[in-house]
């Protein structure tokens, strides 16, 4: 992936690539320099999203930070959401060894990583967008956005599963329980525990 491989997450022809040669594989390095920054960016995107959601659209999350500091808010979930994408890492890791897939486990995570920054990236210009320029809009927006965010997991998901099945000789029983425990189940808990 050469020196670009910061700029790699927002190349939409890696994000529909679905097979790979196991040199470009082998390149992929989860948590090295640039996927660091990806991952803090990735953090802090999503954390300023999870505010604006709850300022404006009837506090869809049942946790409440009102009375603090907006800025430090802000760093606590982005450093709340850090921790969480250092446990999914751990969770694919285990589940990856158990599937005999270890060597997958950074194209799983580059892969999940990309479609994320992308995704969230479009969302937040189209929020800052319409916060800026119309301002009565945004509950209306977020409204529609929240089932867009629900399509996009599913998506995720689907993507997921063709990158994985076709770079590795997984079953698709075995595939589809694998992506259950890593992706399907994490969501389920996150919208119970978050979400009224």
């Amino acid at each position: 992936i050469a020196n670009t491989e910061l700029f790699d997450f927002y190349d939409f022809r890696w994000l529909f690539s679905f097979k790979y040669t196991d040199t470009i594989i082998m390149k992929y390095r989860t948590f090295n320099k640039q996927q660091l920054l990806v991952v803090v960016f990735y953090s802090a995107l999503l954390a300023g999203l999870f505010l604006v959601f709850h300022r404006y659209s009837g506090s869809v999350f049942t946790f409440d930070l009102a009375g603090i500091n907006p800025l430090i808010e802000w760093l606590f979930l982005t450093l709340f959401i850090l921790v969480l994408i250092f446990l999914k890492f751990a969770l694919v890791t285990v589940m990856s060894l158990l599937f005999r897939i270890g060597d997958r486990i950074n194209l799983y995570m580059v892969e999940y990583l990309r479609a994320g920054t992308i995704f969230f990236s479009i969302v937040f210009l189209v929020v800052a967008y319409t916060l800026i320029n119309h301002p009565g809009n945004v509950s209306g927006l977020l409204n529609g956005l929240t089932i867009f965010v629900i399509l996009f997991y599913f998506g995720r998901f689907i993507l997921l599963f063709f990158k994985i099945q076709l770079n590795t000789s997984m079953k698709i029983l075995h595939l589809f329980s694998y992506l259950c425990t890593t992706e399907l189940i994490p969501m389920i808990i996150g919208i119970k525990y978050f979400l009224k």
